[in-house]
């Protein structure tokens, strides 16, 4: 699922940069992610991945606003075409990265249930999967 995805330790070794040390540590606080020997030997000895010089566009939209948008570690919503505006496609062109995570946080400013992320499938090398609102 979506949220044990989210909550593994593969996803806090990930987090755990500089940049995004704020979600790592909420993964250990409020989600209860035990550290144990394998996320610390992972944390000591691995290698973060290089971009690997390829170029890919991510296409997104959201009802209502993105609000944040970090790609392996870094904040790039301000790369976003048009970060500002509301239900309308944003595009952003980023060096791939070999298991990199695309985080994104968006809101609904409207009464109701319909809200929706979205992100087309594309021949990049990332693969997406469907969101679906939450209850």
């Amino acid at each position: 699922t979506i949220k044990a995805t989210a909550e593994s330790a593969d996803t806090f070794v990930t987090m755990a940069k500089p940049a995004t040390a704020g979600i790592a540590l909420k993964l250990i606080e409020e989600k209860g992610l035990e550290v144990g020997d394998e996320i610390i030997a992972s944390l000591l000895t691995g290698q973060p991945p290089q971009p690997t010089g390829d170029i890919i566009t991510v296409r997104m939209i959201a009802d209502d606003h993105i609000d944040e948008v970090f790609y392996d570690g870094q904040d790039i919503r301000s790369s976003l075409s048009n970060p500002d505006g509301g239900c309308s496609w944003k595009e952003v062109k980023l060096n791939y990265v070999p298991g990199a995570v695309l985080a994104v946080a968006a809101h609904d400013n409207q009464p109701g249930l319909g809200k929706g992320l979205g992100m087309p499938q594309s021949p990049s090398p990332l693969i997406w999967q469907p969101i679906r609102p939450m209850p």
